[in-house]
């Protein structure tokens, strides 16, 4: 684990050191320590031990880490960061003991790891840090809900418990400082580890916000109770955020579990049960969700491999983490996001060329349905995104979006087609027309079509064809003969028009 020289300042106290050197460089990181010997190649990341004599003659490089037994003169480590000791202390002892630290946080580091490969629970994470940190330390969502806590102390405050959803939350006497506290809106938009003051729990709190690419999904917490705040705080619960962060990021974590719970509702109504609006809106306002919502579901089609299972889930998880006001499941080689726009304050454009990275990374595919507000009629909604993936891969195998409203025109010619041959539904007066152009070498099919597509504009028509005015008069004149027809008549047009349409689909289909 890298570990700064503020780590090594606070953990060495009884040796009484003193940091000096370049400001910038305080946060350089390094990976262990080497006791210098003549003619030794220094080791990358790793901070250099020897007496005050050996850094006068040996001038180390710029940006170095450097611990020197001995005051040193003046300006020798004005381009490096170094932990000044005093000129009696033990150089085998200290060596020892620094070794001892990076044991310590090294072990922690792999256990920390371990859990996350295990796919560890939040609260098993948290228990791993009580022994780095001797504070009380919890995790909560977006939602101010406890998704976690482990060493807990007297004088903490109590979780507020919610016996309808059996969670806990923050309390409302605390909530409700934070909502007026300009202090706490300002720590929602924080990078990195911060302390809030105490005026809202009567002790001060070590945070970092937990973001999953630009969303923030919760924060990690450490209470000023039991020890103080030190200064290797900051630097180590960051990076416990950080894998706590890229957990959930990978899908071993989970955040939030909005999807948990209206899963089973979409669950069930995409399997055909029915829920009134009034059903709906209790557990849609748990979530903060309203009936009224915009929303659209998309579909990402999993491969059927051997680790199909377990790739969807951590996908799922993924995802969730990524967009924690929608709702996202599994459905076995399935996953059905549930987006709810009106929630996700986010471009639809942005997020599809999101999704669509996403989508091709893994190669994957994916149904988009329309967009819609009742959820009382989602599993018609979830329908469109599987109508869309089957239509969709059969025209184009490249893309790896399909959007219903981009295939509905022509789902609509394959439901209609279903029972009888596509020619059978056409307008028989335009097959009899079709068998005369082949008879008679003509171009009458051709100028029918574009004249219906042109809504019988006859000069734009003309100039498509690349014909005289006078000549596309003739050849209206002679469609009307030959259709025996009226075209003046809405519904014949239309019948018309949807017949070439037909026929283009089943040449497409043939093809």
């Amino acid at each position: 684990m890298y570990l700064s020289m503020v780590v090594f300042e606070e953990c060495l106290a009884e040796y009484h050191p003193r940091m000096t050197g370049h400001s910038d460089l305080i946060k350089i990181k390094f990976m262990g320590v080497q006791e210098a010997m003549e003619g030794q190649e220094y080791l990358p990341d790793h901070m250099l031990l020897e007496h005050v004599e050996y850094f006068v003659s040996h001038p180390v490089p710029a940006a170095w880490g450097c611990l020197c037994i001995g005051e040193p003169p003046e300006d020798l480590f004005k381009n490096n960061i170094c932990l000044i000791f005093p000129e009696n202390t033990d150089r085998t002892s200290l060596y020892h003991d620094i070794q001892k630290i990076f044991f310590l946080y090294n072990s922690w580091e792999m256990e920390i790891r371990k859990a996350m490969q295990r796919n560890a629970t939040l609260e098993e994470m948290c228990n791993l840090c009580i022994p780095i940190f001797e504070k009380p330390i919890f995790i909560h969502d977006r939602n101010n809900e406890l998704l976690a806590i482990a060493n807990e102390m007297a004088g903490q405050f109590s979780w507020q418990y919610d016996e309808t959803f059996d969670k806990y939350y923050l309390p409302l006497e605390i909530l409700n400082t934070f909502k007026s506290s300009d202090e706490y809106h300002k720590t929602l938009h924080t990078y990195g580890a911060h302390v809030f003051s105490a005026k809202a729990t009567g002790y001060r709190t070590l945070y970092v916000n937990l973001r999953i690419e630009w969303v923030y999904v919760g924060r990690v917490c450490l209470d000023e109770i039991g020890t103080p705040i030190r200064k290797r705080d900051y630097e180590l619960l960051e990076f416990f955020a950080d894998n706590i962060a890229l957990a959930m990021q990978q899908g071993m974590l989970l955040v939030s579990d909005v999807s948990n719970v209206l899963s089973i509702l979409f669950k069930e109504m995409i399997d055909g049960k029915s829920y009134t609006k009034n059903q709906l809106a209790k557990p849609f306002s748990y979530y903060k969700w309203h009936i009224d919502d915009m929303f659209q579901c998309i579909t990402i089609f999993c491969r059927k491999s051997d680790n199909a299972i377990h790739t969807a889930t951590n996908l799922t998880h993924r995802l969730a983490n990524m967009f924690p006001n929608s709702c996202v499941f599994r459905n076995e080689y399935q996953i059905i996001l549930v987006l709810n726009l009106t929630l996700e304050n986010m471009a639809t454009d942005r997020f599809f060329a999101y999704i669509g990275e996403f989508l091709r990374l893994g190669n994957l595919k994916a149904g988009v349905s329309m967009q819609g507000h009742d959820f009382v009629n989602f599993r018609y909604y979830y329908r469109q995104t599987q109508i869309a993936h089957e239509v969709g891969l059969s025209e184009d195998l490249q893309e790896p979006i399909y959007y219903f409203e981009n295939y509905a025109f022509h789902y609509f010619f394959r439901q209609a087609s279903q029972v009888l041959l596509p020619e059978m539904l056409c307008a028989p007066q335009l097959l009899k027309l079709i068998e005369y152009d082949k008879k008679h070498d003509t171009e009458f099919t051709y100028t029918l079509q574009r004249y219906l597509i042109n809504e019988r504009n006859i000069k734009i028509t003309a100039s498509e064809l690349h014909i005289h005015r006078s000549t596309m008069n003739y050849r209206i004149s002679r469609l009307k003969e030959l259709l025996e027809i009226d075209l003046e008549n809405s519904e014949n047009r239309l019948y018309l028009l949807n017949s070439f349409y037909m026929l283009d689909f089943k040449e497409l289909y043939q093809s």
